[in-house]
């Protein structure tokens, strides 16, 4: 496991930082907000699709 230990600090942007680059690497692997909700979608898609499997009209 990485080692987490460093100093935070909140930048003026608001964005939380560390000295640390464990913290870097987290954060830089973190998806996006448009990540997620391509995720997200691509979930909702395969649930449908699974209901309309079980469930044909």
């Amino acid at each position: 496991m990485a080692n987490l230990t460093g100093t935070l600090f909140m930048d003026q942007s608001g964005q939380l930082n560390a000295f640390s680059d464990a913290f870097d690497n987290l954060r830089a692997s973190a998806p996006g907000p448009a990540d997620s909700l391509t995720r997200i979608t691509d979930i909702m898609d395969l649930m449908r699709r699974e209901r309309d499997t079980r469930n044909p009209s």
